[in-house]
């Protein structure tokens, strides 16, 4: 009796392993949404931006969006990505601007721009 409880408790383990592995997805890239990213600091005072990431062909590219007019400001390049950061570059007034976000929780992003301004983020989630 004591074989085939253990076989019981075995085969329910192997079971629910089997069912978490089949139904379990590939997580999609935490950064691909949109973001709603405050800077604050900067010499033209607190900045508003929507950072606008997909993942194509497993890589990561996008824009970043005007909050007021919804209007692409600038594509992203040279995106890099590494297991909770991402670091992207867009063109702003004429200059180069890095930004850089780093998980802060499920839907929040914390970061910097150009290493001298503080940035905070939310997920802006689908309808």
């Amino acid at each position: 009796m004591k074989k085939f409880y253990s076989t019981i408790l075995f085969l329910f383990f192997i079971v629910l392993f089997a069912g978490a592995v089949l139904d379990g997805k590939t997580p999609d890239n935490y950064f691909a949404g949109k973001w709603d990213v405050t800077v604050v600091g900067t010499p033209q005072g607190d900045a508003r931006l929507i950072v606008c990431l997909e993942e194509k062909d497993g890589k990561l590219t996008g824009k970043i969006v005007d909050p007021a007019t919804n209007t692409e400001i600038s594509p992203i390049s040279d995106l890099t990505q590494a297991e909770k950061t991402v670091t992207f570059y867009f063109n702003a007034q004429g200059y180069t601007v890095s930004l850089q976000l780093k998980e802060k929780d499920k839907n929040s992003v914390t970061g910097s721009m150009m290493d001298m301004f503080d940035a905070s983020g939310t997920r802006i989630e689908k309808k």
